[in-house]
């Protein structure tokens, strides 16, 4: 009798599928929220709804700056992850910097940039909702030089540069480095990208600046991350018209 009961128990139980979720907030005054935000999943076969997981009411967790960890269960099965979609239930506005998101079953990272993008459940405030979705698994390098001239650095910029190349467009998240004051005069420094698309052979990058203190870089060059390898070298862009960069759009290509 015990064991026939422990069988049809057995029989019962359902697979519970575990989705894990490192959330960067943005570096910027204010960017943090005390809200909640709902989580959908998007996957190659089918989607999950999280409910309100991603919660800033507790501890530091979705503060300024900050990087919170939040885990969920399901007995959905999705597939391999694809798409997010972050949907704000509180006005306590909050910018997010990036998602990076894995599951029980298939430990790889899968990477979600956001863009200096303000969220609300007011829309006065911000974006309500968005929805993002993965570009691929190339990872990046970006490494900027400032220039030397007066003024030359940044305190305030807001960047993301978008890769052009044979195969297509890719975008990166925002350039900062944590706990790091970069863009400084004269100064060279080396952004990451995961979870890119494989553009090909690269031709031109356009970089989007968001801010109020202008920056002047001499050049950016781009490598690819090869595993067991040293990044190689895809293509140097130089700065020879001196173009600043504020609050403004510009796209540099090889020449």
């Amino acid at each position: 009798m015990g064991s026939t009961l422990f069988l049809i128990m057995l029989i019962g139980v359902s697979a519970a599928y575990d989705y894990i979720f490192n959330v960067y907030t943005a570096n910027k005054a204010y960017a943090g929220t005390d809200g909640a935000v709902q989580v959908i999943l998007y996957g190659s076969e089918g989607e999950v709804d999280l409910g309100k997981l991603f919660d800033g009411s507790t501890r530091s967790k979705l503060d300024t700056d900050s990087i919170s960890s939040f885990s969920g269960s399901s007995e959905k099965y999705i597939g391999a992850i694809e798409c997010i979609e972050l949907i704000m239930h509180t006005s306590d506005a909050w910018m997010p910097d990036k998602v990076v998101a894995r599951s029980s079953y298939a430990w790889k990272s899968v990477y979600f940039y956001s863009r200096y993008r303000w969220m609300s459940d007011s829309s006065s405030e911000g974006a309500t909702r968005q929805k993002i979705c993965s570009q691929g698994d190339t990872k990046y390098w970006l490494k900027t030089t400032t220039s030397t001239k007066w003024w030359s650095g940044s305190d305030n910029l807001w960047v993301s540069i978008t890769i052009h190349g044979s195969k297509g467009d890719t975008e990166t998240g925002i350039l900062d480095l944590k706990d790091f004051d970069d863009f400084e005069s004269g100064h060279k420094d080396t952004y990451i990208f995961p979870g890119m698309k494989d553009v090909g052979h690269v031709s031109c990058i356009t970089i989007n600046a968001r801010g109020t203190d202008g920056w002047l870089f001499t050049e950016i060059s781009v490598f690819k991350y090869r595993i067991g390898d040293t990044p190689m070298l895809l293509a140097t862009f130089v700065n020879h018209d001196n173009v600043w960069m504020d609050s403004n759009v510009h796209k540099f290509c090889k020449e």
